[in-house]
C-alpha cells in the first residue's frame, strides 16, 4: 500500500472525522460518546498517514529524504560537478 491517492484518501478521511469529532464535542460535549468515539478513529487515521508517511520516505531512502526536504543541490543555486573540468 502507498502512493499519492491512499495519502489523499487519508487526508480526506482525516479532514472528514476531524469535523465530525467537532460537531459531536458541539453538541455533547467533550466527553460525549460520539465525541469520544470519533476522536479514537481520527487518531487511527492519523497513525495510518503517518506509518504511510514513514514508509513513503524510508522507500525513498536518503534521496528522497534531501530531496524532500529542499536541501538537493539546485543548479541555479550550485552547477553540477563536471569531472573533466
Amino acid at each position: 500500500m502507498g502512493g499519492s491517492s491512499e495519502q489523499e484518501r487519508l487526508l480526506v478521511s482525516i479532514d472528514e472525522k476531524r469535523k465530525l469529532m467537532i460537531d459531536a464535542a458541539r453538541k455533547q460535549g467533550f466527553t460525549g460518546h460520539d465525541t469520544i468515539r470519533h476522536s479514537q478513529e481520527l487518531d487511527c487515521l492519523i497513525n495510518e498517514y503517518h506509518q504511510l508517511m514513514q514508509e513513503n520516505e524510508h522507500s525513498q531512502g536518503i534521496q528522497g529524504l534531501v530531496k524532500k526536504l529542499g536541501l538537493w543541490p539546485r543548479r541555479d543555486v550550485m552547477p553540477a560537478y563536471d569531472a573533466n573540468k
